[in-house]
């Protein structure tokens, strides 16, 4: 993870069934600029639902922050990838 020269963007629940969030180590990104973690406590495997009458998920609204900060930022990532 350290050779990533891109914004990078994880999201991981810690009781997400399939995917152990002990295999990212957590202090990566003090190493790293680009990359961006984000652990939150629930979530399973691809849930992050919030909502009592209508359920929906939120993965997808951080992942847009990230996004659009990351294409506001490409000439500075261009220029450092290089």
């Amino acid at each position: 993870m350290h050779k990533i020269k891109i914004p990078y963007f994880i999201l991981q629940a810690k009781d997400d069934p399939v995917s152990d969030y002990k295999g990212i180590p957590e202090e990566v990104h003090e190493t790293n600029e680009n990359l961006m973690l984000m652990f939150t406590e629930k979530g399973g495997h691809q849930g992050w639902v919030e909502g009592i009458f209508i359920p929906e998920t939120w993965y997808h609204k951080p992942a847009f922050d990230f996004l659009n900060a990351a294409v506001a930022l490409k000439p500075d990532f261009e220029k450092k990838a290089q």
